[in-house]
């Protein structure tokens, strides 16, 4: 029975007490929970989203709304958002791979560093369950506007779409990353590793909006 437990044990490590379980994860590292945990988030996002989609999809290439549609449509909104979410999962791992193989003493194995960056999804799949739980209950889709309600006197599009993508859930996320990187560069000054840590948030966030940025470029 404790062997079933495990995964939720660490899954409340993760949230209250991060530093124990990276140093275990250090030791001995765990990736298939943290996979488990992106591929749910994406396709509970794609679920409790998915009659909105079939809809819209259906409507602009007239196709007949039927099980075989919608399964065919589901599927392939949960690879895209799961895939997307992999992607991201694996793109933050390389670069503090490489940030911890600059200033680190000691080697950390790629294993590792992906094992602790996974387990800082925590909140991201906490927020995305509430979110799926409230469009499912209302049968309402809404747009997560993060803290853009905050930027009501700035036309800057730019500023409202990096705010958009910036709530309490994603601070907690790397939050939880922050003392993972701290795990992993032991001896390290604490601004120094805040430094990175906002460095690798700012570049993530500039990632996704590229698109936005290509827009108002061009």
């Amino acid at each position: 029975m404790k062997k079933y437990l495990h995964p939720i044990n660490t899954f409340w490590e993760a949230l209250i007490d991060p530093r124990k379980l990276f140093l275990e994860l250090c030791s001995t590292p765990k990736n298939l929970f943290p996979l488990i945990l992106v591929l749910f988030t994406g396709f509970l996002l794609a679920f409790s989203t998915s009659k909105f989609t079939i809809e819209e999809i259906t409507y602009i290439f007239g196709l007949e709304e039927n099980v075989s549609n919608s399964a065919i449509i589901l599927g392939s909104l949960t690879f895209l958002i799961s895939g997307g979410l992999l992607v991201e999962w694996l793109v933050q791992s390389i670069v503090i791979y490489f940030i911890v193989a600059v200033f680190s003493s000691e080697n950390r194995p790629f294993r590792v560093v992906s094992s602790i960056i996974g387990y800082s999804w925590i909140p991201i799949t906490i927020k995305v369950t509430f979110f799926s739980l409230l469009v499912l209950i209302s049968g309402e889709l809404y747009e997560p506007n993060g803290f853009a309600g905050l930027m009501n006197n700035t036309n800057n599009q730019f500023l409202i779409y990096f705010f958009k993508n910036l709530d309490l859930f994603v601070i907690w996320k790397y939050v939880i990353m922050y003392i993972g990187i701290r795990v992993l560069l032991r001896g390290l000054s604490k601004w120094l590793t805040l430094v990175l840590i906002i460095s690798v948030f700012l570049f993530a966030n500039i990632l996704k909006l590229l698109p936005q940025i290509l827009e108002m470029i061009l």
